[in-house]
Parts: C-alpha cells; sequence; structure tokens
C-alpha cells in the first residue's frame, strides 16, 4: 500500500506530496516490537499515549508515521496526520477485515473462549491454511490488531471476542463482522459490570444479531443459550437435537475422556486427554464447527491425538514425590471454579488446593465467594490456602484454611513444608498472579 491509499482510509493527510507514492508495511502501535519498515501509529491507551514514544520508534526506522494533528515532529520519515490516531486504527482495521476474502469465525462466551479457539484452530489446520488471534486479544484493541496483521495466505480467521462492560460487543461486531460465530456459555465472568446474566446474555448476541445470513454454534445445556432461535441463521446446540452430533455418553476420568457419539449414524468413540466436562464443553463446539467445515470425522480423529496443552487453563503437570500439579491460573470466573473443584473431589489422593480471589463480580461477589466455600468444604483429605481479600468468605466456611496476604508470604509457608502423593490445584483471577505459586511448587517438585 502507498502512502496517498493509507491517508485516504483514515481521512488524514500529508504535508508533502512528494512522498505520498512511497510504499509502507503493516501498522504497528508498540514501538517496542516496531521493526523497519513498518508504520508506526501513535495510539493512545488507558495509561499510555504512542506520541510519547514517537522518539523510539523513529529509532526503528519505520516507513511512515500516523500521528495526532498538531504534533511537531523533526524528521525525515513521512508522517500522516489525523484527527484522532485511535479512530484512524479502528478504520484501517475494517478496512483489512473487508479486504479479508477468506472466512471469519469468531469465538465468544463468558468462559471456555481461548480453549474453544486453540481447539478449533488446532483441529481446522488439518485442511485449512488458519490464523488465530494470539494470546488474549479478545478486545477491541486486540482484534483490530490481528485484522492488520492477518498472514496473505489465510483462509480461515479465528477472532476471540471478550468484553466486560455493555457496549462493547457491538464496537467490536462492528470491526469483526463475522460469518460463523461459538458462543461457549453465559456465566458470571464479569457480572459487577452487568445488571444480571440476562444482560450478559443481551451483550455477547450484539456479536450475533447484525449478522443478515451466517451460522451460530452454541453450548446446547447452557440455560440460555439453549432457548436461542432465529429466522435468518442457522443455529447448531451440543447437547440437543439441533446437533450435527449425536452425544450417547461423556465420561470423565482425571487421567482422560471419552466421548461416545454418532455422526451421520455411525458411531465413534472419542479418547481425549481432558479431565473436565467445561473442557469437554469446550472441544465438541470446536469438532461441531469442523464438521460444518467439511473436516471429516477421521482428520478430527487424527487430530484428537495431539491435541495443544493450553498454558495455565487446567494444566496437569506430574511433578516428584508422587506429586501433580493442577495449574489454572489464567482466570477464574465463578462457573470455572466449581468446575475444578468438582473435578477433584472424588479422588482419593490428598489434596492442596489454592485459591485466589475471582474478580469484577460487584455486588455479587461475596454470595459467590461464599457459594465456593461451602463447595469446597465438601471436599476432604484436603488443605485449603488462601489468598486476597475476597477469599476471606471461603475461610469463614472452612474452618482451618490458612488465609494469605499475599503470594510471597505463601510461598515462604510452603517452603517449610513436604509433600508427598498431593494434588495441587492452583486457580484464581489472572490479576491474583497464581501462577507464582505454580512455578515455585514445579521448581521445588521438578
Amino acid at each position: 500500500m502507498k502512502i496517498r491509499e493509507l491517508a485516504s482510509i483514515i481521512d488524514g493527510y500529508v504535508l508533502d506530496p512528494n512522498v505520498e507514492d512511497r510504499k509502507v508495511g503493516s501498522i504497528h502501535i508498540d514501538s517496542r516490537t516496531l521493526k523497519k519498515g513498518q508504520v508506526f501509529l501513535a495510539f493512545k491507551g488507558k495509561n499510555f499515549d504512542g506520541h510519547d514514544f514517537l522518539k523510539e520508534a523513529l529509532k526503528k526506522k519505520p516507513s511512515c508515521l500516523i500521528v495526532r494533528e498538531g504534533t511537531i515532529l523533526s524528521t525525515k520519515i513521512p508522517i500522516i496526520y489525523v484527527k484522532d490516531p485511535n479512530q484512524a486504527f479502528y478504520s484501517l482495521a475494517k478496512f483489512a477485515r473487508n479486504q479479508f476474502p477468506g472466512l471469519v469465525i469468531a469465538i465468544t462466551g463468558s468462559c471456555g473462549k481461548t480453549s474453544t479457539k486453540d481447539y478449533l484452530y488446532h483441529i481446522l489446520s488439518q485442511q485449512y491454511r488458519v490464523t488465530k488471534s494470539e494470546k488474549n486479544f479478545n478486545n477491541k484493541i486486540g482484534v483490530s490488531k490481528t485484522l492488520l496483521n492477518i498472514p496473505q495466505n489465510t483462509q480461515i480467521l479465528l477472532l476471540e471476542c471478550g468484553t466486560n462492560h455493555p457496549g462493547e460487543m457491538k464496537e467490536i461486531e462492528a470491526i469483526v463482522k463475522p460469518d460463523i460465530v461459538l458462543m461457549t456459555n453465559i456465566g458470571t465472568s464479569h457480572l459487577g459490570n452487568f445488571r444480571s446474566k440476562r444482560a450478559i446474555l443481551k451483550e455477547k448476541m450484539a456479536l450475533v444479531k447484525p449478522m443478515e445470513e451466517g451460522v451460530l454454534f452454541v453450548h446446547g445445556e447452557d440455560n440460555y443459550l439453549c432457548k436461542l432461535r432465529s429466522s435468518r441463521i442457522e443455529i447448531f446446540k451440543t447437547y440437543n437435537r439441533k446437533s450435527l452430533l449425536n452425544l450417547k455418553r461423556i465420561q470423565c476420568t482425571f487421567e482422560k475422556s471419552i466421548i461416545d457419539l454418532e455422526y451421520q449414524k455411525i458411531p465413534y468413540s472419542l479418547e481425549v486427554p481432558i479431565f473436565s466436562k467445561g473442557m469437554i464443553d469446550n472441544l465438541l463446539l470446536a469438532i461441531e464447527c469442523a464438521l460444518f467445515l467439511n473436516i471429516s470425522m477421521n482428520q478430527i480423529l487424527a487430530s484428537l491425538t495431539s491435541l495443544p496443552v493450553l498454558d495455565n487453563r487446567l494444566e496437569k503437570k506430574r511433578l516428584s514425590h508422587h506429586n501433580l500439579l493442577i495449574s489454572d491460573c489464567y482466570n477464574a470466573s465463578y462457573e470455572s471454579v466449581c468446575s475444578l473443584l468438582e473435578t477433584i473431589k472424588p479422588l482419593s489422593q490428598h489434596k492442596a488446593i489454592i485459591l485466589g480471589d475471582m474478580k469484577e463480580l460487584g455486588k455479587w461477589s461475596r454470595k459467590l465467594h461464599r457459594s465456593i466455600g461451602k463447595l469446597v468444604k465438601n471436599i476432604t483429605n484436603k488443605e485449603l490456602y488462601l489468598v486476597g481479600e475476597e477469599t476471606k468468605e471461603i475461610q469463614k466456611l472452612n474452618k482451618g484454611s490458612i488465609w494469605f496476604s499475599s503470594n510471597e508470604e505463601l510461598i515462604m509457608y510452603l517452603q517449610n513444608k513436604v509433600y508427598k502423593d498431593t494434588i495441587f490445584a492452583v486457580k484464581g483471577a489472572h490479576s491474583m498472579k497464581l501462577e507464582e505459586i505454580s512455578s515455585y511448587l514445579e521448581k521445588k517438585y521438578s
């Protein structure tokens, strides 16, 4: 693309007409990862302003800068001036989406978005050239970054779409314009920013309602998603008669799970290295979407032998002294904490349960933490360690549990203990950084 074309897309202008025919590279908003020949756009976030990093960006020799009108900068590198660099960034993302000839699949829901995305990516890659959003790039900025860096040979683009306040999903949809949507569930994540779970459903559906046509895959056992109807788009529901799959049985054990099902009246038995019903739900959504996109069941069966290990999402690691670590520190909704506790509850081994706060629950926080307290109280053969102010509600219902003010304090306590034949279960909100405790346990029992 030439500077003239770039300026036209974002309603910008250059002061030197002699540079308008110069070619530019891809768009980036982080001066730390900027490379020679790329375009640096001075994006303003909550805690930073790209204009403060223009000197650092210039050292990388970009092909062009996009800055706010009135910015004074002495450089020979071409500059495009715009009224609002942020709006320019989103306009470029919309342009990239409109130019993309492939299929765009959006994954949303209260929890399980990333695992569903990663499972679907793994299965679809058997046949298609697939690009997925990295890490947790699921807000308006994240999906825009992904759209602006799609590899040229991509056939299918997977975009994780998340929201933590009302109205955000509508803005994301205006950029993403998905062809297919997968919706995992409607839970309590970010409940403090919404009035109710019904309000969360309304927010998630903002990704679907504008679709003139398309396909929606949902978890058919979810109390809200199972009731969805549409005359415009096709809806498939797992665990439901409106499903491509006829599920017969799911048997979860701590080592593996067996899924017995029928597809096109042919029976199949799928063996997967997953021990959580919630993760099975996410995998089945991915499988159903893959079948719809003409991935054969034989290809799916082959892909299941090498399912990816999801970092800090029910990640299971064997340690020395016959100990086992379950690290699930990526995030912590009420539903996912319940799922982990229900998974380990029937196990006979000694358990060291380490829980951190669940966040963004607002006025429901006390009630939901107390509910977790009641659930963990019924687990036998355990030690319970708690970190964070909100977990004090859990402690009230569990005599003998120990509360710590910080991860460092808990780690110091663990240094003086030796465990054998124990399951460590570590779960907390991402901001609690309980992966620090998981890392310590890995090192100690390596």
